[in-house]
């Protein structure tokens, strides 16, 4: 979804680019031909058409800059990976070992440039050996009812692992999660910002999602003797 938006946006913002980018050769001929034919507004032309093309540049720019950070953005979600399958894949293999046994499904590039989906649910990951670079991971777990739940984390800044052929290495990423509660005031509207995060053991903050229908989760705060002075729900945003 976030990738349609941003395709959208990258869209309309170059269709706007083109229009300003064309629009100031307009002013700039009619300048030319009233310099040509003297008239009094051919210098306020020539004005408004150096100004226009200026920021039909800077516009230029920030639409490359934007296009750029979307074609970034978009090798980062490889929705698309190939499921990896050792038996297929023809090269040596390695397993990663993770804390967490359940259900785990990470994508990886090797050093070929190609991106793979790799999955697990024992906790060892069979992965190309040699140095690849993680790209996404998302762990999956029931609750007591039954109801799905899952964390997920995009690593902007490339996480490299390099192991050896038929080798075992246990890696950090994944759980268990710390979790924390950072918490700012403000002194102006005497207000109070709690933010939730989830972190592995390597720092990596995950994104928790439940299903549907489940709860909130909420908060409490409590004094000195453990009596509860208020409490609330987080809210998303």
């Amino acid at each position: 979804m976030q990738q349609v938006v941003m395709g959208l946006m990258g869209i309309l913002i170059g269709l706007a680019v083109l229009i300003i980018a064309s629009g100031w050769i307009v002013p700039l001929i009619l300048s030319l031909i009233g310099r040509r034919r003297q008239w009094p507004s051919a210098k306020g032309l020539m004005i408004i058409a150096a100004v226009w093309g200026g920021t039909a540049i800077l516009l230029a720019l920030g639409a490359g800059g934007l296009f750029f950070t979307y074609s970034q953005m978009s090798r980062s979600y490889e929705d698309n990976a190939k499921l990896f399958k050792a038996a297929d894949y023809g090269g040596k293999t390695a397993i990663l070992r993770l804390a967490y046994t359940g259900a785990v499904e990470c994508v990886i590039r090797d050093q070929a440039g190609k991106t793979f989906r790799c999955v697990t649910s024992n906790g060892r990951l069979v992965v190309p050996a040699g140095t690849m670079a993680l790209r996404e991971c998302k762990l999956t777990a029931s609750d007591s009812e039954g109801r799905s739940w899952t964390a997920s984390c995009r690593f902007w800044n490339e996480t490299n692992i390099s192991v050896g052929a038929d080798a075992v290495q246990d890696v950090e990423f994944g759980s268990p999660f710390l979790v924390a509660v950072n918490m700012e005031w403000a002194p102006v509207s005497s207000k109070i910002r709690l933010d939730p995060a989830c972190a592995d053991r390597a720092g990596n903050i995950y994104m928790i999602a439940g299903p549907k229908n489940a709860t909130d989760p909420s908060f409490q705060v409590l004094d000195a003797n453990q009596r509860a002075l208020w409490s609330g729900k987080f809210e998303a945003g």
